[in-house]
């Protein structure tokens, strides 16, 4: 969805995205939502750090999003660096149950 408003800046394995227009800002994440090996070592402490650089090059907030399931070891990196972690549920539909119209 960020990409309809936003040009996305790949750093390393992780991705900033940066609004075309003023509003709200985005955030960085890692660049693909395929699940990553826990322990794998994908994602640094000098990954993030170029991220955060380049959120305050931009005056945005520091500002991180991903998929525990997609990059469980992401937490734990991104705390190490200093950043709150606030945890949301994904929300999905059952595939098997309609909603109704």
């Amino acid at each position: 969805m960020p990409l309809l408003f936003a040009d996305a800046e790949e750093l390393g394995p992780l991705r900033l995205f940066v609004r075309k227009e003023p509003g709200t800002p985005y955030y960085g994440g890692p660049s693909h939502a395929q699940p990553v090996a826990e322990g794998s070592g994908t994602i640094t402490a000098a990954d993030i750090a170029r991220v955060r650089a380049r959120q305050r090059e931009l005056g945005v907030p520091e500002a991180f999003e991903w998929l525990a399931e997609a990059a469980p070891e992401l937490r734990a990196r991104v705390e190490a660096a200093g950043l709150p972690v606030e945890e949301r549920p994904l929300m999905a539909l059952d595939p098997h149950r309609p909603v109704p119209s």
